[in-house]
């Protein structure tokens, strides 16, 4: 390690590296054409945003390798006012939802987890969607609609998400896709929580959830759910809700996928579901460790007025960034994050 990362480790959970490329001629152009990334412009990010966290008396332990802080250097398109306030927000949200755990316990052996994960709730297909994202599939009705298990749903979805961004850079240049499968679905299952806690928690996970969202298809949603979909995705930017796609069933998903890389069981595809969970499954027990070391990630929370600490909506009207660490000026609504363009 270099003498210049060497003051960076006293405030990080993991290692931290130089940068080494590993990506094809092919995603370099991409990553150039779309979020501006040369290797200039990626090294003086990474420079400068670690000197911020080293800086940051709001931040006292973080993750500062190479690949995690990529993710919201490339999201919000090496834009360095916004990569920096995503992260805290990102990191405040970890300590600050009261009554939830689901962003900050990330035991892959805790309750209900692996039997979610068994019963294909939040799945990644085997291929490819055919314009080149990995495609993520959520089948809501493997849950029941009760408070701990839809924690544990949750859990379980940032389990995968911090896999899929660590396992390839490809998966932070490329995005995803989703299809989101609400046969079944109970109003139970909307009203677990309150309208206003699913609000705050859907636009914290907006505003911090570092993907680039190349769109999302619901299949299989009844007319007596439409309502609460409307109601759910009124708040959301224009970008996310125009990547919203409604099909009355898996056939329509023809022209986005290869509707053989869907499951056997319920979609008719080629392979089970005990086959495209395997490789998570054995994902998560071998990153167990490092997820368990995310608990040591801490903000000072000294610097920080109540709606930041407890998450609520009105507080990502402001950032963050001033000398006294509290709210400070409105948030400008422009469109230069991939976190808000399906």
């Amino acid at each position: 390690m270099s003498s210049d990362l060497k003051k960076y480790q006293t405030k990080s959970i993991t290692p931290v590296d130089e940068y080494k490329c590993t990506l094809s001629k092919e995603l370099q152009e991409k990553a150039e054409i779309e979020i501006g990334e040369t290797p200039e412009v990626r090294d003086k990010g990474l420079r400068e945003f670690r000197e911020w966290i080293y800086k940051n008396p709001r931040i006292i332990k973080c993750r500062m390798d190479s690949l995690f802080l990529l993710r919201f250097l490339r999201c919000h398109k090496y834009i360095m006012h916004r990569v920096k306030e995503a992260f805290e927000r990102y990191l405040i949200f970890r300590e600050g939802l009261d009554g939830f755990d689901w962003f900050s316990n990330l035991d892959t052996e805790r309750e209900h987890l692996q039997d979610l994960l068994n019963a294909g709730l939040y799945i990644v297909l085997p291929e490819k969607a055919k314009t080149g994202e990995k495609v993520i599939m959520m089948r809501m009705h493997c849950c029941e609609p009760d408070s701990d298990v839809v924690n544990a749903c949750l859990t379980l979805t940032t389990l995968i998400m911090e896999t899929l961004f660590d396992e390839s850079e490809e998966n932070q240049i490329r995005g995803f896709r989703y299809i989101l499968d609400v046969s079944n679905i109970r109003m139970k299952h909307y009203f677990v929580w309150s309208i206003g806690t699913w609000i705050r928690i859907m636009k914290h996970i907006e505003r911090t959830l570092v993907a680039r969202h190349k769109g999302c298809h619901v299949i299989n949603m009844n007319s007596a759910l439409k309502f609460v979909a409307k109601i759910a995705t009124h708040n959301m930017k224009d970008k996310l809700r125009g990547g919203l796609q409604f099909h009355s069933n898996a056939e329509e998903l023809k022209d986005f996928i290869d509707l053989k890389s869907l499951p056997k069981e319920q979609y008719g595809g080629d392979y089970t579901i005990e086959e495209i969970v395997e490789p998570y499954r054995k994902a998560l027990k071998v990153r167990r460790k490092l997820f368990l070391s995310y608990s040591q990630m801490k903000i000072n929370q000294e610097y920080y007025v109540p709606s930041v600490l407890k998450c609520e909506t009105k507080s990502l009207n402001y950032t963050l960034e001033n000398k006294k660490g509290g709210l400070l000026t409105k948030y400008d609504d422009d469109s230069d994050s991939d976190n808000e363009n399906c």
